[in-house]
């Protein structure tokens, strides 16, 4: 787990500096969630900041999630991103995912991730917080 901290921190450092695109602003700002049941049954979304600060995710019902970034599934033992502009809010929002209850979260990269996979990483990220302090 050390590495995906290290790779956060140079990744965070080359991002600034790197990054060549201007910010947008957003149609629609989502606070903690916003419903869109009226256009697509049980759906909503549900902000998810720490990978980045406007980081958000699409929930359908208790099945599905689109997490984007929030989650990857490359390394076996990790659903850790790359990088995470703050990983206490990265936690918290990964607690949100999972009070969301769903069958299976769909990450930008990797496979589909099981809830069970998520409270595993979850449970050992906390843990490793709760040992530092």
């Amino acid at each position: 787990m050390w590495s995906s901290e290290m790779i956060s921190k140079v990744g965070n450092s080359l991002m600034v500096s790197k990054s060549k695109y201007r910010p947008v602003a957003p149609d629609i700002m989502v606070e903690n969630e916003y419903d869109l049941g009226k256009y697509i049954p049980s759906t909503k979304v549900i902000s998810t900041p720490g990978h980045t600060s406007s980081s958000i995710i699409l929930v359908i019902g208790n099945e599905a999630a689109f997490v984007g970034d929030t989650l990857f599934n490359i390394m076996p033992w990790n659903v850790f991103p790359l990088f995470a502009n703050d990983i206490r809010e990265l936690l918290e929002s990964w607690q949100r995912l999972i009070d969301a209850s769903c069958r299976t979260y769909f990450p930008c990269h990797g496979r589909p991730i099981p809830l069970r996979k998520l409270k595993i990483s979850y449970e050992k990220r906390i843990k490793r917080i709760n040992e530092e302090l």
